[in-house]
């Protein structure tokens, strides 16, 4: 195991530097898998292009206010590390989880508003977070012997010993010759929401509010209208009588990954040195015609819509079809609002 001394004092200066992103990053570390079962099992199982860090960070950043969510990965003795710039996915624990499966996996994330958490994870599980930028002492159990002497209360030091923490899990050390170096980057696949009932309650109470005492054959068949017009609006393949949940899934995983492409080909930076050649660069992907990027990722949302609808709870199910409706085809969103608040009152 390294000191941590050195691995501190090492990330530190990375990040002073700018070698490494110090507003936001996300650097998850798994063993034992390959680098194409790592990005499958990250959502990010299409191709890949040599990347650099920083300039998938301002792929990101040109693609705002559109999501653009890019990991770059490689391989080091028999670990597999996926690093994001202004990304959170190796954070979020049922990633983590599913990158542990038969193995052991270790995050540490970070964002300009100071959230923060580094996790390990074990054979499918979650056993141990801590979120380091809120100070006190670290929760006892595996982390326990994995954050000792590590410095979370020095501001100074707090990022370089969140990432001490994944050395010390993994023995990777990651310098500023890789994070100079272009590797393999892929596009990461939407999680979906988080939490729809949530979501409904905020933007459309009256609606949320009448769920829980609905007819659930009356729910059944709402969460299949709301499914149908949604897949009217964006286009997408009407629905078959012989429609599987994961059929459903994969294709709207393939159009939304297919938008990210897109996106992603619009918003690289460009290879130009000269700053008026980078200006105009600048000023012709704002001007971009991105109708068939928003187009894909609406379409996206109706088959997720579809999906959504077989949920086996009825309240469920048109909770997160009317979220995933809504994306799919903003500017009806009130009509679709008035339509449901009408049926279920």
């Amino acid at each position: 195991m390294p000191s941590p001394v050195p691995a501190v004092e090492h990330y530190a200066e990375l990040l002073a530097s700018g070698a490494l992103p110090s507003d936001a990053l996300c650097l998850t570390a798994v063993r034992g898998l390959s680098t194409a079962e790592a990005l499958a099992r990250f959502d990010a199982a299409g191709t890949t292009r040599p990347t650099t860090l920083a300039d998938a960070g301002a792929a990101t950043t040109n693609a705002f206010p559109d999501q653009l969510p890019l990991v770059v990965v490689s391989e080091h003795d028999g670990w597999v590390v996926l690093v994001e710039n202004n990304g959170f996915r190796g954070a979020v624990p049922r990633t983590l989880a599913r990158l542990s499966e038969g193995s052991v996996a270790a995050s540490a994330y970070w964002n300009v508003d100071f959230d923060s958490a580094l996790a390990l994870a074990r054979d499918g599980a979650v056993v141990g977070s801590y979120e380091f930028t809120i100070g006190g002492d670290p929760p006892p159990g595996p982390l326990a012997p994995l954050l000792d002497g590590l410095d979370f209360e020095d501001a100074t030091v707090l990022c370089a010993s969140a990432l001490a923490f994944v050395e010390r899990v993994s023995g990777v050390r990651l310098d500023a010759d890789w994070a100079a170096a272009a590797h393999p980057t892929a596009v990461v696949d939407p999680a979906g929401p988080a939490a729809p009932a949530g979501w409904l309650a905020v933007n459309a109470p009256e609606v949320s509010a009448a769920l829980p005492g609905a007819d659930p054959a009356v729910l059944r068949d709402l969460a299949s209208e709301v499914a149908a017009r949604a897949r009217a609006a964006t286009g997408a393949d009407p629905a078959s009588e012989h429609e599987r949940a994961d059929d459903l899934a994969a294709l709207s995983r393939a159009a939304y990954h297919r938008a990210l492409e897109l996106r992603w080909d619009r918003c690289t930076p460009p290879d130009e040195v000269d700053p008026i050649a980078r200006l105009r660069a600048e000023q012709v992907r704002r001007r971009a015609d991105t109708t068939e990027e928003h187009a894909l990722v609406a379409r996206s949302h109706a088959y997720a819509a579809a999906m959504a609808a077989l949920a086996p709870n009825p309240a469920d199910a048109v909770a997160e079809a009317v979220v995933h409706a809504c994306w799919a085809d903003r500017p009806n969103w009130d009509s679709l609002r008035a339509a449901l608040a009408a049926r279920l009152t």
